[in-house]
C-alpha cells in the first residue's frame, strides 16, 4: 500500500511543480488565464485518477519529435508500469490472505464435521442397540482431542499406530503411469483395470467448460507433493435423445475412434495408478489425499499390489481397506521391498451435471448459394480431439511412465480444433447437455517407509453417558502383525476419577465385563476388587487409554487400532451383546 501512496504522491507533486512553474513564467496580466488553466488541470487531474498517467503527445508532421515530450511520456509509462506492479503485488497478497483465511476456516469446519460425524454414528449405534445400552464409538477422526502421559503419544489419524520415529516418502522420486490392464473390446485405450479417460474435459459450469483453463489431465500431479494440484479421471454420459451424429468421440488413430459418452463397465469407474521406483525401497504405508468435485464423492481405495523387483507380477498386499470412501485414506501393512507399486481405485457414484459437447455449424457468408445441403445453422462434421491430449497412444504402455507431465487446458484444445476447420463458413461451439459424471479425483499419493517407536500410548477425551454406569464393556477393531507372536502388544485401560487406570480386555478377545456400584459410606472414593468398581457417587463418565508396543526386532511393523466402542448398561440390566 505504501508503494501505491508513493506513486499517487508523485503524480500530485508533478502537478504542483507544473502549477508553480506556470505561475513564475506568466505575467500579472495573464493571471486570469493561469487561473482558468489551473482549474482545468485540477479537473483533468482528478478525472484521470485510476487511469493511465500516459498522455500521448504525437510528433508534429514533418518535424522532429520534441525531447521533452518524449521524456515526459517515458516517465508516465514508468509510472503506469510501477502502478500495475504495485496493484499486482497487492492482489497477490490479498489472494494469499484470502486463501489462508479460507484454508483455516476449512480446517475448522472439517474438524467440526468430523466431530458431528462421530456424534451421528454414536446416535445411529444407540438406535440400533439394546434400548438400555449406552454406546460410544471412537473412530479417531479428531486427533487433537487425544493426549498421553509420560509415554510417547501414539500416532492418530483415522486409526491409531505406534508413534512414527522416521517418515520417508518415496513417491516424489518415482515415476507414475495409468495401468489400463486387459483392453476392453473395441475401446483401444480402456481396460479392466482403468476404464475411463484422464482429466475433466467435458463438465460445464454455466456456459464454460470447467477444464477451460486447467483440465487436470496430468496424472503426475499425484506424486508432485503439492496438495494444491490434482488429477481427475472420468467418464461422462448423456441420455440418448441428446446424442447427435457428430462430436462424441476421441480420435485414436486414422479412422479409429472411441466414444467418450459412455457409462463404466458394471457401473463402476476404475483406475490403477502404477508407481515405478528408481531402486528397491521398503514400503509399509500408503496415504491418499483425494480431490472431491463440488457435487462428487471421494473414490474408494480397493487394493494395493507390490512387486519387489519390478519384473515379477505384483502381489496383493494384505491390508484393511476402508469400506467407506473418505478424503484422506491411510493403508498400513507389513513392510515389504518395492520396486513397482500398483494402487487400485473405484468410483461407483455418478453425479448429475451439465456435459459440454463440441459442435460445428454452417453459418455461410455473403456469397454462398442456398441449397438443400447448404442451410445456415446446419450441424456439420468437424475435427474431434485426439487421445494424445489425454497423454495416451496406441503404444504398448498406452500411458507412459512420467515424473513430470504437461498441464493442458480445454481452451488450447478448442483453439487447435478450430484451426483445423479451415473454412470461415463453419463456426465452432460448445453446448450444454444434461448428463452425469463419474470422477476419481486425486491430489496426492504418498508411498511411505515408516520406522515406529517401540512403545506409545493415547488417552481419550472424557466420554459422558446419559445415565450412571452399571456395567462397562469395550469392543475394539484391531490388528496385530503375525510376526509379533504372543505378547501384550495392545492393552486397554479405563479411568473414572482421574486416578488409577484399570485394565480392560475388549470383547473381541472374549474380554471383561466390569461392574459398578455406589456406596456413599465407604472410606475411599473408589474401591476395586475382582472387576467391581465401588464409588461414593454414581459414575457417568470415563476415559480410555491404549498402550501399544512392538518387538525390538520389527521397527517397521506396528499394531493398529481402527476403532473401539465403549458400551455401558445400568446396573441390573443383562448384557446380550451389541
Amino acid at each position: 500500500m505504501l508503494r501505491s501512496y508513493r506513486y499517487l504522491w508523485e503524480r500530485v507533486s508533478t502537478f504542483l511543480i507544473w502549477a508553480r512553474e506556470s505561475q513564475k513564467n506568466l505575467k500579472l496580466a495573464e493571471q486570469s488565464r493561469l487561473d482558468m488553466t489551473f482549474l482545468a488541470q485540477v479537473r483533468n487531474f482528478f478525472s484521470r485518477l485510476g487511469r493511465p498517467a500516459l498522455i500521448l503527445r504525437p510528433a508534429m508532421s514533418h518535424r522532429p519529435p520534441l525531447s521533452a515530450d518524449y521524456n515526459d511520456m517515458l516517465k508516465e509509462i514508468h509510472s503506469d508500469i510501477a502502478q500495475l506492479l504495485t496493484a499486482g503485488d497487492n492482489l497477490v497478497r490479498q489472494l494469499q490472505d484470502d486463501f489462508d483465511f479460507h484454508s483455516q476456516a476449512y480446517r475448522q469446519l472439517a474438524d467440526r464435521v468430523n466431530v458431528l460425524g462421530q456424534d451421528l454414528e454414536n446416535l445411529v449405534l444407540k438406535a440400533k442397540s439394546h434400548s438400555s445400552l449406552n454406546a460410544i464409538q471412537e473412530n479417531f477422526r479428531n486427533p487433537g482431542s487425544f493426549s498421553s502421559s509420560s509415554v510417547t503419544r501414539a500416532y492418530v489419524d483415522g486409526q491409531v499406530t505406534l508413534a512414527q520415529e522416521t517418515l520417508d516418502n518415496v513417491s516424489p522420486i518415482s515415476s507414475v503411469r495409468i495401468n489400463v490392464g486387459d483392453i476392453l473390446p473395441d475401446t483401444y485405450i480402456l481396460g479392466r483395470a482403468s476404464n475411463g479417460f484422464p482429466g475433466n474435459t467435458h463438465e460445464m459450469a454455466g456456459n464454460t467448460l470447467v477444464g477451460y483453463h486447467n483440465a487436470h489431465i496430468d496424472y503426475t500431479a499425484v506424486n508432485d507433493g503439492n496438495p494444491d494440484t490434482w488429477f481427475e479421471y472420468e467418464l461422462v454420459n448423456v441420455e440418448m435423445q441428446y446424442k447427435s451424429q457428430y462430436g462424441f468421440s476421441y480420435v485414436v488413430e486414422g479412422d479409429k475412434k472411441i466414444r467418450w459418452d459412455r457409462d463404466p463397465e458394471d457401473g463402476v469407474l476404475k483406475l490403477c495408478l502404477e508407481f515405478r521406483l528408481p531402486e528397491v525401497r521398503p514400503i509399509n504405508q500408503i496415504t491418499v489425499l483425494s480431490y472431491i468435485p463440488p457435487k462428487g464423492r471421494p473414490p474408494q481405495l480397493i487394493s494395493v499390489k507390490i512387486s519387489a523387483d519390478g519384473v515379477e507380477a505384483p502381489v496383493t498386499v494384505p491390508a484393511r481397506f476402508q469400506c467407506e470412501a473418505s478424503e484422506k485414506i491411510n493403508v498400513i501393512f507389513a513392510s515389504r521391498p518395492a520396486k513397482l507399486v500398483q494402487v487400485y481405485f473405484a468410483q461407483p457414484f455418478a453425479y448429475e451435471t451439465d456435459v459440454g459437447h463440441i459442435y460445428y455449424e454452417f453459418i455461410g457468408d455473403n456469397n454462398y448459394q442456398l441449397t438443400k445441403e447448404n442451410i445456415v445453422g446446419r450441424r456439420v462434421d468437424g475435427p474431434e480431439p485426439s487421445i494424445s491430449i489425454l497423454g495416451a497412444s496406441l503404444d504398448d504402455d498406452i500411458y507412459p511412465f512420467l515424473q513430470q507431465g504437461e498441464n493442458k487446458s480445454m481452451s488450447d484444445v478448442l483453439n487447435d480444433l478450430l484451426a483445423k476447420v479451415g473454412d470461415p463458413r463453419i463456426e465452432q461451439g460448445v453446448e450444454r447437455l444434461p448428463g452425469r459424471r463419474y470422477c476419481i479425483g486425486l491430489r496426492d499419493i504418498s508411498l511411505y517407509s515408516i520406522r515406529y517407536a517401540q512403545t506409545s500410548e493415547i488417552i481419550s477425551p472424557p466420554y459422558h453417558f446419559d445415565s450412571p454406569i452399571g456395567r462397562l464393556m469395550l469392543d475394539a477393531e484391531e490388528f496385530i502383525p503375525s510376526e509379533f507372536g504372543d505378547g501384550q502388544w495392545l492393552t486397554y485401560y479405563f479411568n473414572v476419577g482421574g486416578g488409577e487406570w484399570f485394565p480392560i480386555s475388549p470383547l473381541n478377545r472374549n474380554g471383561d465385563i466390569w461392574h459398578f456400584s455406589v456406596d456413599p459410606f465407604q472410606a475411599q472414593d473408589i474401591m476395586v476388587k475382582d472387576r467391581m468398581v465401588v464409588t461414593k457417587r454414581p459414575v457417568d463418565s470415563l476415559r480410555i487409554k491404549i498402550g501399544l508396543k512392538r518387538p525390538a526386532e520389527h521397527p517397521y511393523l506396528t499394531p493398529i487400532v481402527y476403532n473401539y466402542r465403549v458400551l455401558t448398561l445400568p446396573e441390573g440390566v443383562a448384557f446380550h451383546g451389541a
